[in-house]
């Protein structure tokens, strides 16, 4: 008696799992990878695809002539992988292999335990992989990133030189030009002419704008070389101090200022004053010929990230700015107007970005030209840290 049973099924099963497979044998070999299996019984190593050609071996090999390739401080990399694995039943290390002249190769080698059904490890199956080039390129990487920094922290330093020598060797000449000019112009037994005191007034005017670009250049430069201890302030107080600073402009310009009441926040006290000292101090300057300034001060709070925060706004009457530059006037020396119609060093407003950035904040600008310019501050209410 004969009996027939129809294997076609069986048989579509087969040849999809064989095509299955040389799908990804042809996967493995075009990205140019190598697999293994391990039978950790006998010790014998099955490869396929990129395997040898990495290992730079013809043939089967045994284990044991695997690991010796490896360079020898990179044998303790690997026995910790394999006792990771023990516990994980995965393992994942980076190594080098060292050819037969002496070359290195490095390579990252991936595999998984394979256990069986007394849950006893039987076989390691993987991947290994080229990164040499890779590796390489990281290396170049780093280096170019370790010029960079020294590069920057070498010009860093010849900052701080040029500074220092900036405010203790200009600043006496320029004090004597000042304090000589009015000796000259007080000078009784000469007699000037109108001209002469337009000279003389000149000299001042230009002695006083160096000495401004001094202190400038002191301050923008050493501002991220000092720590300062983080304190709580009250910026009722800081407004109140910079209204009595500018006393004398604000009485001569019949300036108004209106300002919020103001809560406590955490920062640095003297950077915080400086902030707003350069802002309100730069609403009052920039006012127009034929209307007293006039500069309102708000503020709220709100939650940025999940983070208490204090937006301040300070909007003026004043000359305005164009939208097209709001950015611009950040950037250190940056003017938009002469410096002969308006007093200035040009870095007040890239130091006021750098303290707002340095607790943690962010300073922007808005307005139109001939109608008034908004400027608005985000400070964190609290601090991380004692010091900034």
């Amino acid at each position: 008696m004969n009996t027939g049973v129809d294997v076609t099924d069986l048989h579509l099963a087969k040849l999809q799992t064989q095509s299955a497979e040389e799908r990804l044998r042809m996967a493995i070999d075009s990205s140019g990878m190598g697999t293994y299996e391990i039978d950790l019984a006998t010790k014998k190593i099955k490869t396929s695809g990129n395997f040898n050609t990495i290992w730079s071996i013809d043939g089967e090999i045994a284990n044991e002539q695997l690991i010796a390739k490896l360079h020898p401080e990179d044998q303790a990399l690997r026995e910790k992988a394999h006792h990771q694995a023990q516990r994980t039943g995965k393992m994942c290390y980076e190594a080098r292999i060292v050819k037969e002249d002496q070359s290195i190769k490095w390579v990252k080698i991936n595999g998984k335990i394979i256990k069986d059904e007394n849950e006893t490890p039987s076989t390691i199956i993987g991947i290994i992989q080229d990164i040499h080039e890779q590796k390489e390129f990281e290396e170049e990487l780093k280096n170019k990133v370790d010029q960079s920094t020294q590069e920057l922290r070498r010009s860093n330093d010849d900052l701080l030189h040029f500074a220092n020598v900036v405010s203790h060797d200009l600043r006496e000449p320029v004090r004597k030009i000042k304090f000589f000019n009015t000796l000259l112009r007080n000078e009784k037994v000469m007699v000037f002419n109108e001209n002469s005191k337009k000279h003389f007034d000149k000299i001042d005017q230009s002695t006083q704008r160096m000495n401004n670009i001094i202190e400038g250049i002191l301050a923008y430069s050493t501002l991220d070389k000092t720590m300062q201890p983080i304190e709580k302030i009250d910026l009722n107080e800081v407004i109140e101090n910079i209204k009595t600073d500018l006393e004398l402009i604000i009485k001569e310009k019949g300036a108004i200022l209106i300002t919020s009441v103001f809560p406590e926040i955490e920062g640095a006290p003297i950077l915080i004053s400086q902030l707003f000292y350069n802002l309100i101090q730069n609403a009052l300057k920039f006012s127009k010929a034929d209307e007293p300034p006039r500069v309102i001060i708000t503020c709220s709070e709100v939650n940025i990230n999940r983070r208490a925060t204090l937006e301040i706004t300070i909007k003026d009457n004043g000359i305005g700015l164009d939208a097209a530059f709001a950015e611009k006037i950040f950037t250190a020396f940056e003017r938009l107007h002469s410096k002969d119609q308006y007093e200035g060093n040009g870095l007040g407003l890239a130091l006021c970005r750098k303290i707002a950035k340095r607790h943690g904040g962010s300073i922007s600008a808005t307005g139109e030209e001939n109608n008034g310019a908004e400027f608005k501050v985000i400070l964190p209410m609290r601090q991380t840290g004692d010091s900034i």
